[in-house]
């Protein structure tokens, strides 16, 4: 199974970590990122799209469901530390897009892939997962 690890834009610096919100810079990187990642995904397959409840992280979530012309969950799974339960739980015919924070995405690669990574604003990480849940680190987008 493939699985997105999506770091949110860039966002405000100060205000409540909730509520703080994409800057108008980071809504246009963005955009232009999840474009042209966009031309990259399989045509044939379902997307599932989960996204952190917070505020910079639903406008991420908005703006690639806009592009992908398809929805998305919010989930308060996505601000745990171990999110295997939930993904154990997914659809292994789907593409799925987890747009969430740091440190629970590199917590996540490490937990699955045994490596470290640095996950900046706006990254796109594509891991493969086994039915074991290991996994492997296949590109930085």
């Amino acid at each position: 199974m493939i699985i997105y690890f999506l770091r949110h834009g860039k966002a405000e610096v100060f205000g409540d970590d909730f509520s703080r919100e994409l800057t108008k810079q980071g809504k246009i990187e963005l955009y232009n990122k999840y474009k042209e990642f966009s031309k990259s995904l399989p045509k044939d397959k379902k997307i599932k799209i989960y996204s952190s409840p917070l505020k910079r992280a639903c406008q991420s979530a908005e703006i690639l469901s806009e592009i992908l012309k398809t929805d998305f969950t919010i989930n308060n799974e996505v601000l745990n530390y171990n999110i295997r339960d939930f993904i154990e739980g997914f659809e292994r015919d789907k593409i799925n897009i987890i747009i969430s924070h740091e440190p629970f995405i590199s917590t996540w690669i490490r937990d699955f892939c045994k490596v470290d990574v640095i996950v900046s604003r706006g990254s796109i990480h594509k891991i493969e997962v086994d039915k074991n849940l290991q996994g492997k680190l296949l590109g930085l987008y």
